[in-house]
């Protein structure tokens, strides 16, 4: 099978649709963490801790690793988008099985995990497993718009 240059995946594309889609992520955790989730993330993180709370330096790290985290998925989003348009084609539905992708190999395990092991109740997991959904759609719909594959020869 020879390789063309539709085979190849345009790097400065990805990073453009990464950064774009990571803004996205971004957004939208801050947006559920602070405005919807806000009374139901930190009381169990206050029973974890009720003995040594973690101090400033471990908060910075844990915010900072979160956003980290959340701009990781924008850019895995562009990544898997590039990687599989050669085979689906350009467009909407690529873009929005490359936001399916990275919802269900991150966000369903972890959800399962925290509602598992009691951090998160069922209702908080479900509310955050469909916003993570329709943000992984929303991510994959802009990295598809962002992404142009290579101009053909035909």
């Amino acid at each position: 099978m020879a390789f063309d240059d539709r085979s190849r995946i345009r790097w400065g594309r990805v990073l453009l649709g990464g950064v774009a889609g990571a803004v996205v992520c971004i957004a939208s955790g801050l947006l559920i963490g602070v405005v919807l989730l806000d009374g139901a993330v930190q009381p169990p993180f206050d029973t974890l801790w009720e003995e040594t709370p973690p101090a400033g330096p471990a908060q910075a790290l844990a915010a900072v690793l979160s956003l980290l985290m959340r701009a990781g998925f924008g850019f895995l989003v562009a990544w898997v988008y590039a990687a599989i348009c050669p085979r689906f084609g350009a467009g909407p539905k690529t873009a929005v099985i490359a936001g399916l992708f990275v919802w269900v190999s991150t966000r369903v395990y972890a959800g399962a995990l925290v509602w598992g092991v009691g951090v998160y109740s069922g209702a908080t997991t479900a509310l955050a497993l469909v916003w993570a959904l329709v943000e992984m759609t929303v991510v994959g719909l802009v990295v598809g718009w962002l992404y142009r594959e290579a101009p053909s020869d035909a």
